[in-house]
């Protein structure tokens, strides 16, 4: 699988998608919902032009507003707040309404609780998302910090903002958020692609699964169509014969 490096390359992939959905469809005579499905390709492609981002946090102490003057976030934004982190079960995935998000920032308290943990490994490895903690310059926070990089995810080890209310030079800003704050634009494509991509692997999910229910009729009918000729005919090249054409049908 070559997987397309620019958006419009996602956007023909999922177009053909939808044409081999029309004729197995058409041809199994299934429900027809590729109106549903044109639908959530437009959705993503034509995307409004503000960066959507969500703020989880653990409490309601975080200054938000404050955070993204300091870390250069002024471009015009759609902002989520969540000012608490909600119940997650160990085998729930993530609510459309987070995935859909140009990035994610957690807000969270130290040590890091079960379910900030629990929210963390949620998360896709290609999401931009950042941990941001509020700490002391003493040595218990310091140490907690160490500890807390070998209990996050792999994709959060380089993605941990840390900063300190009386002291603001001493704030941790990783790389990979400066960047992100550079380009808006750039962040909004890469969201399409990520949600086309994600798209994709649905509907093939969905293809594969219509194809192996037809597979099961289609052997379920050869077994009965064997045993009536065999059956029928005691001679056993019949029988060999008769395999081979239906081996062949499917």
């Amino acid at each position: 699988f070559n997987e397309p490096k620019d958006l419009n390359g996602w956007v023909k992939l999922c177009n053909e998608d939808l044409n081999y959905f029309e004729e197995l469809e058409e041809k199994n005579n299934i429900a027809q919902n590729n109106v549903m499905r044109n639908n959530q390709i437009n959705n993503i492609f034509n995307r409004t032009d503000l960066q959507k981002i969500s703020i989880i946090s653990e409490n309601q102490k975080f200054d938000h507003q404050e955070f993204f003057n300091r870390n250069s976030l002024n471009n015009k934004y759609e902002l989520t707040l969540l000012n608490q982190l909600p119940p997650l079960s160990s085998c729930e995935v993530l609510p459309d309404s987070l995935l859909n998000q140009d990035a994610i920032i957690f807000y969270l308290t130290l040590p890091l609780t079960a379910k900030g943990l629990l929210w963390l490994e949620r998360i896709p490895d290609d999401m931009p998302s950042w941990i941001v903690f509020s700490i002391n310059e003493n040595s218990s926070s310091q140490s907690e910090l160490e500890a807390l990089k070998f209990e996050v995810p792999n994709n959060f080890s380089n993605k941990i903002i840390t900063f300190n209310h009386e002291n603001v030079k001493s704030a941790n800003i990783p790389f990979s958020f400066r960047k992100f704050t550079l380009n808006a634009k750039r962040n909004i494509e890469n969201t399409k692609k990520r949600l086309l991509k994600d798209l994709h692997s649905k509907w093939q999910a969905e293809i594969e699964s219509i194809r192996r229910l037809k597979l099961r009729e289609i052997q379920q009918k050869n077994q009965l169509l064997v045993a009536a000729t065999v059956f029928a005919s005691p001679i056993p090249s019949i029988d060999v014969l008769t395999m081979t054409v239906l081996n062949g049908l499917m």
